[in-house]
């Protein structure tokens, strides 16, 4: 049945298995009947037949039900398993005395059996073959709850086969197959009841395990449903034919065999036969169908695909309508609202834009949960909304109406309502309408209310003139006191005449304010300094700014200005400018002073370093003459002096040098052109090198490192640099020095800064400012030669260029010059 029906398998499987554990069942009760009532036909079916024990029976009983209970429901679970751990201890304890020649007590403990039963070795004790499979199929139920399906489902093909051979051996008199040696022989029904329970158990789980494959409901699993009944049952009737002809003797035992072999062959030619037969019309049905089905399919499509276009084009119409509905209500600024025809009129509809007016949300306000809307309403203000509502019906008018509520953060806001009944035709109509918050607007009244107050609290008390004119300036709208205090007329006379002010205006301005006036009236602001003459002649500075306001609309809705009296100030810019005057002429003379004093003092200081050179080559020539020609004559403390006067003019003559670079440096003009520091920089390198070839320091110069300036300038500040790392890097074992750029981030953003750094013995940050004073040194000529105006010169022409040099360290760990060009 389950090979007719492939896709009905999964359903059928599970019910069979039920049903083949109640047929187990059911013939463990029957023969336990036959026991209890004495009937031979139950316990033996035949007569001279071994009889099923009584504890086979209760096995029967006990492992049917625990199988049909497992698959009934997950609740019965721990009963099926107890009965099946039950079931695999009897057959346990059966193999046991089997085994080991005892009697446990269990074959009689129900109903006795006479001693002379039919192939029974012990009175009610069970054949070995019948323990054995009780102990499998008791195993595989217990192991249900462990799920190995491969283990369960081996365990019950055992037993399949074990009974198979009992029921073989009845069906063709063969006792060995029922009987092991001279253990009591597998009753007929026995056999058969196993057989069903092994087939029930191994149906139950039918998606695991091998089973799964033979009870699939493809292809594979159909043909191996076809098969195994011919495979199992025609080798047994071909054999048993044999066996048939053999026992009387009718055919000799080789005709038999082939005959058998013959048999097989024909049975199984014409079962491959039928199954190749099936399997061909089943994939010509299948390609029919896959034909039928791809035009359907095609078919399918094209109605899809119309009915698709259809639907869109409704629903984005339907869309269009609903977004545009929606986005009408919910980009409103207020509340769509319906009030029920209740005794207060309570609002029971109410749309999205409630959440930002009370602070709840519209599901919120439409539960009948509190609160609701009608319970945000300040309870003093109810009664005047139901009122407004009964003559708008009674009417038959739209209202109007302002109202307090309470918003869900405890504000106290107010609302503006108009509504009108829903349909005049019956008594009592629902309202529908509109709600919008209307509180900044209450607040904004009372702010202009109190604006307005302090308004003129202060246009009345300042000393500016404030005004306020017409659109088109024919009228005086509002004029401050202060205006008779100014122009020395009364405002009365202002408001009679707006133009009498004009009247005052100083002839030399009085063309230029005419036509600012003017330009006020196309809609431009006015903002001037002018004269005006009061009654006794007296001239003040005033200085008016005048501005148009303009409606929502953009229409010329008045005109409002303020007017200055600035005669002190004038009198004060007039006095300061005076003050100018005096002092750009001071500073120009003051700067021509300075400028040709400082070219005295670069001319004297060349002069100077210039005539000191004649003196010093003399001091070190006799010096020279005297330690050459009177050497004998000078005892070690005479030459000591003279090599020491001989270093100092050196020292000297080094200054005099240092001071006529600085001299230069400041005198000489800049001629910019592009300069490669990086190039320059290799040239210090190799002279430095040359001088002190035993010295070994690793030189970091990054390539290219170009600048705008004079190059003559640049090449001197370079020299100054690289010599002063050089000598100050001389005491380390490992020296190193870097020429390189980085941008440094500073007030007005980040700006590009070149640095010379060196891991020599460095300074206290402390006398940074020091450094670049002349004649300022941190360290003694004995320690480090020098002469202190190396980096003066450095900062100079790094000042000529327009940048900035400073400089970071610490003692013992090198120092870092940073610069700007």
């Amino acid at each position: 049945m389950l090979a007719k029906l492939p896709g009905r398998v999964h359903s059928l499987a599970p019910m069979i298995s039920s049903i083949l554990g109640r047929i187990t069942a059911l013939i463990g009760l029957v023969v336990l009947l036959g026991w209890i009532f004495d009937l031979e036909i139950l316990k033996s079916v035949l007569p001279g037949l071994v009889t099923m024990k009584v504890n086979t029976a209760v096995g029967f009983l006990l492992g049917g039900t625990s199988l049909y209970l497992e698959n009934k429901s997950i609740k019965y679970k721990p009963i099926s398993l107890v009965l099946a751990v039950i079931v695999l201890l009897l057959g346990l304890l059966t193999i046991i005395q089997y085994g080991f020649n005892i009697n446990l007590g269990i074959d009689q403990i129900i109903i006795p059996e006479p001693e002379n039963a039919i192939a029974t070795s012990s009175p009610g004790r069970m054949a070995l073959n019948t323990a054995l499979c009780f102990f499998l199929l008791g195993l595989a139920l217990v192991g249900r709850s462990q799920q190995i399906f491969n283990v369960i489902q081996g365990l019950a093909l055992i037993s399949f086969f074990i009974a198979l051979f009992g029921l073989v051996g009845y069906s063709f008199g063969i006792h060995t197959l029922y009987q092991l040696a001279s253990f009591t022989s597998m009753a007929l029904h026995t056999s058969v009841a196993f057989i069903l329970l092994s087939l029930g158990i191994l149906l139950a789980d039918h998606k695991q395990g091998w089973m799964q494959v033979i009870m699939s409901p493809y292809l594979g699993g159909i043909t191996a449903r076809r098969l195994f009944p011919v495979i199992i049952g025609v080798p047994i009737l071909s054999t048993g034919f044999f066996l048939s002809v053999h026992r009387n003797n009718t055919l000799p035992v080789e005709v038999g065999f082939m005959i058998r072999a013959m048999v097989n062959i024909l049975v199984l030619g014409g079962v491959a036969w039928w199954n190749a037969k099936y399997l061909n019309n089943i994939a010509k049905k299948h390609q029919e169908s896959q034909q039928q089905l791809q035009q359907s399919y095609e078919h399918l499509e094209i109605r899809v695909q119309q009915r698709t276009l259809q639907l869109k084009t409704v629903n984005d119409e339907l869309e269009k309508s609903r977004s545009k509905l929606s986005n009408l209500i919910n980009t409103l600024p207020g509340i769509v609202f319906s009030r029920t025809q209740d005794m207060n009129w309570c609002i029971d509809h109410i749309s999205d834009g409630c959440l930002p007016v009370t602070g709840y949300s519209q599901t919120v306000l439409s539960n009948e949960n509190y609160p609701t809307f009608q319970d945000l309403i300040v309870p003093e203000d109810i009664s005047k909304i139901n009122i407004v509502i009964q003559q708008a019906i009674d009417q038959k008018l739209p209202y109007e109406i302002e109202y307090r509520i309470f918003a869900k953060n405890g504000q106290e806001k107010w609302l503006w309502e108009k509504g009108i009944p829903a349909s005049f035709n019956s008594q009592t109509p629902p309202i529908e309408g509109f709600i919008i918050d209307i509180t900044s607007l209450k607040e904004a009244e009372a702010a202009l209310r109190q604006s307005e107050t302090k308004f003129r609290e202060l246009a009345e008390n300042i000393h500016e003139v404030f005004h306020i004119n017409t659109a088109d300036m024919s009228q005086v709208l509002y004029i401050s006191p202060a205006y008779q205090e100014v122009w020395g007329r009364s405002c009365e006379s202002l408001y009679q005449d707006p133009h009498s002010w004009s009247e005052s205006t100083h002839p030399d301005d009085y063309e230029r304010m005419m036509t600012a006036c003017n330009n006020l009236t196309k809609g431009q602001s006015l903002q001037e300094e002018y004269r005006i003459l009061r009654p006794h002649g007296e001239i003040r500075w005033i200085f008016a700014r005048v501005y148009p306001v303009y409606s929502q609309s953009g229409e010329i809705l008045r005109h409002v200005g303020i007017s200055e009296d600035i005669t002190k100030r004038k009198q004060a810019e007039l006095e300061i400018h005076q003050l100018n005057e005096e002092l750009e002429q001071r500073v120009q003379q003051r700067t021509t002073e300075l400028t040709i004093v400082n070219k005295e003092l670069e001319s004297f200081s060349y002069s100077v370093s210039h005539d000191l050179r004649s003196p010093l080559r003399a001091i070190d020539g006799f010096s020279q003459i005297l330690l050459d020609r009177y050497q004998e004559q000078l005892d070690d403390k005479g030459k000591h002096y003279l090599t020491r006067i001989r270093a100092a003019t050196v020292r000297m003559a080094k200054l005099i040098e240092d001071m006529l670079q600085l001299s230069k440096v400041t005198r000489s003009e800049i001629r910019c052109t592009q300069v490669n520091l990086s190039e320059i920089a290799q040239g210090i390198i190799q002279e430095l090198s040359e001088s002190q070839p035993e010295r070994q320091i690793q030189w970091l110069i990054a390539p290219d490192l170009i600048v705008s300036g004079d190059r003559q300038l640049l090449e001197i500040m370079m020299e100054n640099l690289l010599n002063n790392a050089w000598k100050f890097t001389s005491t380390q074992l490992h020296p190193q020095i870097e020429l390189n750029s980085m941008f440094v981030e500073q007030d007005n953003g980040s700006s590009l800064t070149y640095f010379v750094r060196d891991n020599g013995v460095g300074f206290d940050e402390t006398y940074a400012k020091k450094l670049f004073q002349p004649f300022q040194r941190l360290h003694t000529t004995e320690e480090f030669p020098g002469t202190g105006i190396g980096l003066a010169t450095v900062q100079r022409i790094i000042s000529r260029h327009g940048g900035h040099i400073w400089a970071k360290g610490s003692v013992g760990k090198g120092a870092t010059f940073y610069f700007s060009i």
